[in-house]
């Protein structure tokens, strides 16, 4: 997982002079316009920001109460529809550019009564007078964003039961890339890009792509939230765990938001390219078509009924497994160890919603995606089940194949028929597996019947 998690440290000038003011007196000071500073800070200290957090936050206590308010905060965010703004159709999707997010001035305000209650403009005066904080910088400059590792300094320190502070300081960093992704996605994208244009660009992406591996704007961020906050993993633990230096609490807050901003420019230069490449689709009456006429916006609504069916039908897991239908798969294979089989498919649906096992969704969705590619490529009619597992076979079997979509069929697969066993016999993995992504073809093309 290299987009979000590869070190960057270009989001401010570190040769800049962070001097800011000079405290006079050591009560309150004016200084040109702003509103009288705290008193008993020291703004040229190496902690200052903590200093001013403990004074603006006096009053802050971290109940369970107050854990709940968070998560309401953070649930409401994610689920809120408002016309045409859906922001669960966005963070429950792994695609850029289908619909709008916002984070408004009420969420601002909200944040700010219910969360850490405070007078912003007086924490935002304060923090820009600390040393280390310069007023122009946009992110670190943002009385919001520096409450982050502040909230996770106070949680950890908190009598909050080990599960609830972990939750808590999960929602915390979660909301802060929710409102990080608010504005990327503002001036990224902002029209609606063309759905042909945003599946292909998420079928083209490799598992190097966080976004491929979890499958979900919202999966990834909390997987990443998990990250930030194990001491093991987090290389900002010791910045919010302490908060005794100021360059690295700064360093932190920055650093969280342009991790986030190169991983959407990574997958952007691939949707600028698909964008871009005529040769994918032609542009005729102002129709985009496929070369056989058949319209993409038809293949892509197609595709994704069938991997929502395909997620609806591992979710629900007992409607997953058909013995006619697993028996039907193996018989276009050598020598399947039929228990093992049957075992692998159970098994993989009780794992499937398991936030444990992230490669089982990328998995089924990888099978449902190339095989639609692979069909319409070859011309095979879906209704000719035989001919299609037999094709298939042929296209997961293939030794030269560079197809990527049939790398991550292979890896994850493997890997998942490990896991699920315990037997590691190349032969066996192989076979199992195969005859596990062929028993998805087929679960899927025969969707009609079972509905």
């Amino acid at each position: 997982m290299t987009m979000l998690f590869e070190p960057s440290v270009n989001f401010f000038d570190t040769q800049e002079d962070h001097s800011y003011l000079s405290i006079q007196e050591a009560g309150f000071a004016d200084v040109g316009g702003m509103e009288a500073l705290l008193q008993g800070v020291n703004f040229e200290s190496t902690n200052a920001i903590l200093q001013v957090f403990e004074k603006m936050g006096q009053y802050l206590e971290i109940t369970p109460k107050w854990a709940l308010t968070l998560k309401k905060y953070v649930y409401n965010f994610i689920t809120r529809k408002v016309g045409m703004h859906d922001h669960m159709a966005f963070f429950g999707a792994p695609y850029l550019g289908l619909e709008k997010i916002t984070f408004t001035t009420a969420d601002r305000n909200e944040w700010f009564n219910e969360i850490f209650d405070c007078d912003e403009d007086e924490l935002r005066e304060n923090l820009h007078a600390c040393a280390a904080i310069k007023s122009e910088w946009a992110v670190v400059g943002d009385a919001f964003n520096m409450t982050v590792p502040y909230l996770l300094f106070r949680i950890n320190k908190s009598s909050l039961k080990p599960d609830d502070k972990h939750q808590a300081m999960v929602d915390v960093v979660s909301m802060y890339h929710y409102k990080c992704l608010t504005s990327i996605v503002h001036n990224d994208y902002p029209f609606q890009a063309r759905k042909e244009v945003v599946y292909e660009t998420y079928n083209r992406l490799s598992l190097k792509y966080d976004i491929k591996r979890y499958g979900s704007w919202k999966a990834l961020i909390e997987a990443r939230a998990e990250y930030i906050i194990n001491p093991k993993t987090g290389i900002h633990y010791e910045a919010w765990s302490k908060m005794d230096n100021d360059k690295k609490i700064v360093y932190m807050v920055g650093d969280i938001q342009n991790r986030l901003r190169r991983a959407i420019n990574d997958i952007n230069k691939v949707f600028h390219d698909v964008k871009n490449k005529t040769n994918i689709v032609k542009v005729e009456s102002a129709k985009v078509q496929l070369k056989d006429e058949l319209s993409i916006k038809s293949v892509a609504k197609d595709v994704t009924a069938h991997v929502l069916y395909l997620d609806r039908i591992l979710t629900e897991e007992s409607s997953f497994f058909k013995e006619e239908l697993m028996e039907y798969s193996a018989k276009v294979l050598d020598n399947v160890r039929m228990e093992m089989f049957q075992y692998t498919i159970q098994e993989f649906a009780k794992r499937y919603n398991n936030p444990k096992y992230p490669e089982y969704k990328t998995f089924a969705e990888t099978i449902v995606l190339h095989m639609f590619e692979y069909l319409h490529a070859n011309g095979i009619k879906r209704s000719n089940v035989y001919d299609v597992l037999i094709k298939m076979r042929g296209a997961y079997g293939a030794s030269r194949s560079n197809n990527d979509q049939v790398k991550i069929i292979r890896e994850l697969g493997d890997k998942i028929v490990i896991d699920i066993t315990g037997r590691k016999t190349p032969q066996w993995v192989l076979t199992t597996r195969t005859a596990l992504s062929l028993y998805m073809v087929i679960r899927v093309i025969t969707k009609e019947l079972f509905e």
